[in-house]
């Protein structure tokens, strides 16, 4: 498993992450102790975490934290091989006080999920979510408090804006703060918009890119037919709030995104992974497992690249998103200025 260094931190992470949404419900305790072991065993010493998650149980509000607790414990003894991301912003109760990024609640979770995880300094904390009501200076001043704790050794963003990215980034330089090392946003080949802004920003400040949703909620795994029941034990089957319901026109795109991988000799979640790890500034991606064997197909596929020729062949497929913003630049071409539309 190769490993990159998670932007400006020198923390070094395999390329894939184990997310762990669904501990809890369907992956339980027993479930995740040997995922977690394995994992690191293969070489995975990334695991992505949030104080709201707990499985298929969450609800906008819920309590939270299942994932982490069940992570602390499947650590135990094996802490220090283990780089640990958690993210805090998310509802985790139904209170004014229960949310969002300001240094209460974000004092008040960053304790909560020590205690969870069972450990004494968490690797990367992330903001979940943008709040609007709170400062990002006053964000940042919180950060930097815990990095020179030593509670948390770096920190990022998740699901941020460009700009907003851009203005922690430009705060902490000002203050000597510590910068944003990672930004994670959601990223598939269904979903590509964070290649207009959001990769670029992250590029430019010299953050890792860290996306999640690698399979669009499993839609992008090979999994689902036309014209067939969802199988059992998909999200699908089990969840199906969470996944929305292919029409015929994205049953194209999959069956030719199977002939796509089965032609480079790979199978539909190596090949998707493969492709989002080939993209520019992507430093790791966050993958769901439910057992060893899932996370063996990721990883073992990985060791064969997708050929060249099948760039422009997905981008065909799955269109890469056009700047809705008609920015343009000043370029100088065969000796005269011109006026193009953007490059990213």
């Amino acid at each position: 498993m190769n490993n990159v260094t998670l932007g400006k931190s020198g923390i070094r992470v395999s390329r894939i992450c184990l997310g762990t949404m669904t501990f809890g419900n369907p992956v339980e305790e027993h479930q995740c102790r040997r995922l977690v072991s394995h994992a690191l065993d293969k070489g995975v010493n990334f695991f992505d975490t949030s104080n709201s998650y707990e499985g298929y149980n969450r609800t906008f509000g819920s309590p939270g934290g299942l994932a982490e607790e069940m992570l602390g414990k499947a650590l135990e003894g094996q802490r220090q091989r283990a780089v640990i991301c958690t993210k805090f912003a998310n509802p985790v109760g139904v209170g004014p006080l229960e949310a969002g990024l300001s240094a209460r609640h974000l004092e008040v979770e960053l304790e909560n999920s020590l205690r969870r995880l069972r450990t004494d300094r968490i690797d990367l904390v992330l903001a979940h979510r943008a709040d609007a009501s709170v400062p990002t200076e006053e964000v940042w001043r919180v950060f930097e408090r815990w990095v020179s704790s030593g509670k948390v050794l770096c920190v990022g963003v998740s699901n941020w804006a460009a700009w907003r990215i851009a203005q922690a980034n430009e705060i902490a330089s000002r203050h000597g703060w510590p910068p944003a090392c990672v930004s994670s946003p959601k990223y598939n080949l269904l979903s590509r918009s964070a290649e207009l802004e959001q990769i670029p920003c992250a590029v430019h400040y010299g953050m890792a890119v860290v996306a999640y949703q690698p399979y669009a909620g499993g839609l992008l795994t090979g999994k689902y037919r036309r014209g067939q029941a969802p199988p059992e034990g998909t999200r699908a089957s089990e969840k199906p709030a969470w996944l929305p319901t292919p029409d015929p026109a994205l049953f194209d795109k999959l069956e030719a995104l199977e002939n796509l991988a089965q032609s480079a000799g790979m199978g539909v979640p190596q090949y998707v992974i493969s492709w989002i790890l080939s993209q520019r500034g992507i430093a790791s991606v966050v993958v769901g497992c439910r057992t060893p064997e899932q996370l063996d197909t990721v990883v073992d596929g990985l060791q064969n690249p997708i050929p060249p020729d099948h760039f422009p062949r997905i981008d065909s497929v799955f269109p890469p998103p056009k700047a809705q913003s008609g920015e343009q630049i000043l370029q100088w071409r065969e000796g005269a200025w011109r006026l193009e539309d953007i490059e990213r």
